[in-house]
């Protein structure tokens, strides 16, 4: 081979692993043992109530909103949303994605790509038997695993946890 073809076939090369790398095909480059460079995901949640005072079955709309914080996807994500014991729950929105198992919402929301956020909403009735004065706390908890084509795990779970309260007139 002369020395300026030896010299192209580099060039080619190192331009295709950039494009791999660069190109976003991170599941081939790390199949190919490319080291991915970029940080670990952050998802994080923050949960608000309708409402700070609710009627003995009255009706109150919990707002969970996500986001991958991070600097590189969040695979596998679940977002979890406990209702207060006894409350049932009502609309969930978006609700393709979430199932119901009493007072408990699931949602399945996927891969979440670095720097994207969402909202899932969760109407709920307040037990008719709930004391005047009673606080009712509903928590939500969003939670990550490595897949086959992301390998990062989330390193910062300490703002994967929400919760609001609502007092009982």
């Amino acid at each position: 081979m002369r020395q300026g073809a030896a010299f192209w076939f580099v060039v080619i090369i190192a331009l295709a692993m950039a494009v791999v790398v660069v190109g976003g095909g991170w599941w081939l480059a790390n199949q190919m043992g490319v080291v991915d460079l970029r940080g670990d995901p952050d998802m994080e949640v923050t949960m608000s109530a309708s409402s700070a005072t609710v009627a003995a079955g009255g009706s109150v709309t919990y707002t969970v909103n996500y986001a991958n914080t991070g600097e590189s996807p969040a695979g596998s994500v679940t977002l979890t949303v406990t209702l207060p014991q006894g409350a049932t729950v009502g609309e969930v929105v978006p609700g393709a994605a979430c199932s119901t198992s009493g007072s408990t919402v699931a949602c399945r929301l996927g891969t979440q790509s670095e720097g994207r956020n969402g909202m899932v909403t969760v109407a709920a009735t307040v037990p008719s038997t709930a004391a005047a004065g009673a606080t009712l706390e509903a928590r939500a908890e969003i939670e990550t695993s490595t897949t086959r084509d992301i390998k990062s795990a989330e390193s910062v779970t300490d703002n994967n946890s929400a919760s609001a309260t609502v007092t009982v007139q």
